[in-house]
């Protein structure tokens, strides 16, 4: 197998503090930055790029307290390496968005419940008590509602700078200068609240999937098993020229491949504060793989890594 060097990209962000100050207190520091650290680590997790990273300090400017980072991201897997496709934006670039979209989503709601959530696959329309509308990156908004731990460590990351009397905002800012984020003192306290999570919450979730037929059924109503994700699943196909077409004569198999758009049906568990999936469904079927034809795809071909 081929040696592939592990690469590596540094993106540069920063923090401001503003106030009437001399120093920055080092417990406020060390807490705010050590519970943003975890924040950006957990959500490295939760959107799963196979990187690691190593946040570091660059330089702390007096005065209004600017604190350069970086952040430096390592690929883990050597295979996904030479699969992947570069990208003008790094993960970490797309981390510190995120974190700043959240922070701004709870600037939103200030410590309450959304009054209405429109969702989907790209875009979530969150609408607050006051009728006023924020859009928001889906992504960002799924990170947002299920990992407690960000939630968490933001939240602590707030309540340190509302004990801290010299701090008068708060902001984020991009590699390019550009202002993610900016909350001013006055809102420190609604936003180390813990967000409101909804209880007995049940979302549709639409996704594209590639989903392995492990059972069919050519009954309408009744369910077919998949492969999906690694994990076997039952789902109703909804799709009637799908039908259509096995009615004219179409075949399929254990083993074929359907790319579908599907929809999950989650239900919020309080008692683990996650969607845990309930149902799928099949909407449409775009495209049908058989497993003949899968074999041919490789035949032939040699990869080398």
């Amino acid at each position: 197998m081929k040696d592939i060097a592990k690469k590596t990209q540094l993106t540069d962000f920063g923090i401001k503090l503003t106030g009437d100050m001399d120093g920055v207190d080092a417990n406020t520091l060390v807490d705010v930055l050590g519970n943003l650290s975890l924040a950006i680590h957990q959500i490295n997790d939760d959107i799963q790029t196979n990187k690691s990273l190593k946040i570091t300090i660059k330089h702390i400017q007096p005065g209004c307290y600017d604190i350069f980072l970086a952040i430096k991201e390592t690929l883990i897997d050597a295979i996904m390496q030479h699969l992947s496709t570069s990208s003008p934006t790094t993960s970490a670039a797309e981390i510190v968005g995120i974190l700043s979209g959240i922070i701004v989503i709870r600037q939103f709601l200030k410590g309450d419940k959304p009054k209405e959530i429109k969702e989907d696959k790209k875009q979530t329309i969150i609408i607050n008590g006051d009728g006023n509308r924020l859009e928001i990156d889906s992504k960002t908004y799924n990170v947002f509602k299920e990992d407690q731990v960000v939630d968490a460590a933001i939240g602590k990351s707030f309540d340190t700078l509302s004990l801290d009397d010299a701090i008068k905002s708060f902001e984020i800012y991009d590699q390019n200068k550009k202002k993610l984020c900016k909350i001013e003192r006055d809102s420190f306290e609604y936003m180390a609240l813990p967000s409101p999570v909804p209880e007995n919450d049940i979302r549709i979730k639409p996704e594209e999937a590639i989903l392995t037929i492990f059972k069919v059924v050519f009954e309408k109503g009744y369910k077919w098993q998949f492969y999906y994700q690694g994990n076997k699943i039952s789902a109703v196909i909804k799709d009637e020229v799908f039908f259509s077409q096995i009615d004219k004569g179409a075949k399929f198999s254990k083993g074929d491949k359907l790319i579908a758009d599907i929809e999950i049906k989650q239900v919020f568990d309080k008692t683990i504060q996650a969607y845990v999936n309930k149902e799928y469904s099949v909407i449409k079927i775009k495209q049908h793989i058989p497993r003949d034809e899968q074999l041919e795809l490789f035949k032939g071909e040699e990869v080398q890594l």
